[in-house]
């Protein structure tokens, strides 16, 4: 066990900028940031092309309206339940003792290389899932639940164990020392791996055009097809963009507020895990149903 003495309790912040960056780091950057900006410049041109009142009609018509609720929807939805599971399965394989816990990581981690098409398309020839917004949110949540797994394992391996270590001390149980020490620790961590599935669902085409479910990139791909005039095709994309840009700003937001409180004796060791037979069969029972569902089936169609 590696003790570390520091003087006082700190808040973790972020690095300053460094002032003295290499200008041609500084240039490498604005070159990189141009090119990455070059489809939105794009857009934009495409979009003032259009008259103004072929703007309106495009913004305000019903069936914008329609696809923006599906697609914040569908985002709100598949991030909440891919956060919740990812942060169980995190949990029960840093926090339980398993057996094959090394295998157990590695499968969970194994749905993140099936691309959403293919996920989606084996689920279907499966018979029993139904196309619509449903089957949308329940693949995926399958297919980008390990986002959040890998984010949040990695977090937990930098936990303050001696916070852990009071908490025991002063008689909380497993739940509470959860809620009230470990997931503000990990917040920021639970925060990038939400985004991540936010933006990919934001960004999905395939598995929401096999199921029918008219998002963005559904809509924005019908309208280049389906029509001589492009700028409406590009109106949609913008407001993709444009939520994309706020999903990115509030989780940002959210990280800047976050305050981490580390105490004055930083205790590294390896955090005991529970070994109560309910809560091992409970957290196996869990572990074995996410990775049939999100692999074993899948693979077993293909």
């Amino acid at each position: 066990m590696k003790v570390t003495k520091n003087r006082e309790v700190f808040e973790e912040k972020r690095p300053n900028t460094n002032p003295n960056t290499s200008p041609l780091l500084q240039l490498v950057t604005f070159i990189s940031l141009f090119f990455v900006a070059l489809p939105i410049f794009y857009l934009i041109k495409r979009a003032l092309q259009s008259e103004l009142a072929t703007l309106q009609i495009v913004i305000f018509r019903f069936k914008t309206l329609e696809v923006l609720l599906t697609t914040i929807s569908l985002v709100l939805l598949v991030a909440t339940f891919a956060t919740l599971l990812g942060l169980a399965i995190a949990w029960s394989l840093n926090s339980i003792s398993l057996p094959g816990n090394a295998i157990l990581r590695a499968l969970v981690i194994l749905p993140i290389a099936i691309p959403s098409y293919v996920f989606t398309y084996a689920w279907l020839s499966l018979g029993f899932l139904p196309s619509g917004f449903i089957a949308a949110v329940v693949v995926l949540t399958l297919s980008t639940t390990p986002y959040v797994t890998l984010a949040v394992m990695a977090a937990l391996r930098r936990v303050d164990s001696s916070q852990l270590d009071v908490a025991r001390t002063l008689g909380l149980n497993q739940l509470h020392t959860l809620l009230k020490i470990t997931l503000p620790q990990i917040r920021n961590a639970v925060g990038a791996g939400a985004l991540l599935v936010s933006l990919y669902v934001l960004s999905d085409f395939g598995a929401v055009s096999l199921l029918g479910v008219d998002t963005f990139t559904r809509s924005i791909q019908n309208t280049y097809q389906g029509s001589f005039d492009r700028s409406s095709a590009s109106v949609l994309a913008l407001m993709l963009v444009a939520i994309s840009a706020f999903v990115i700003f509030m989780e940002n937001r959210s990280r800047q507020k976050s305050i981490t409180v580390k105490s004055s004796v930083s205790l590294t060791k390896k955090i005991s895990q529970i070994d109560a037979r309910p809560i091992r069969v409970i957290s196996l029972s869990l572990l074995f149903a996410y990775i049939s569902l999100s692999l074993a089936l899948p693979i077993s169609v293909l």
